[in-house]
């Protein structure tokens, strides 16, 4: 499903930034449902004319949102294990626009509304693509 570029545009505003070069093409030419990556699972980018369904689902937790997002990360799915949020972080662009992927432990945001401890899990998101390939080979 080929959805136009500027459909993004609203939710590049909420967010501050633009994704990584690959999870826009993702985003621009497939839809799904959440989905488990066995890495992760991936927010949903559900069938429609644009957007929204991703954007309820990266706002959906107010408190991860408010935290994150104007810190420069992105949610964009959660570990497959718990409710940590794994995000891009847009503050950490390579030359080709990709950036590291970075899960943070949600308790501190939920009770603090702080960030507490981050891991970097990928050092981008084409890296992480790159695994979850490998994982059914």
């Amino acid at each position: 499903m080929e959805t136009d570029p500027a459909e993004l545009d609203p939710l590049y505003q909420r967010i501050g930034g633009t994704f990584p070069p690959l999870y826009e093409r993702l985003l621009l030419s497939y839809r799904w449902l959440e989905v488990d990556l066995k890495l992760l699972r991936l927010f949903a980018n559900p069938p429609g004319d644009n957007f929204a369904g991703l954007s309820e689902a990266i706002f959906a937790d107010r408190a991860l949102a408010e935290v994150l997002i104007p810190a420069g990360y992105v949610p964009f799915g959660r570990s497959s294990v718990n409710y940590d949020p794994m995000c891009f972080d847009l503050n950490t662009r390579a030359p080709t626009g990709d950036c590291p992927v970075i899960q943070f432990e949600h308790e501190s945001i939920l009770c603090d509304l702080r960030n507490g401890e981050q891991w970097q899990r990928w050092g981008s998101f084409s890296e992480l693509m790159s695994d979850v390939v490998l994982l059914d080979s």
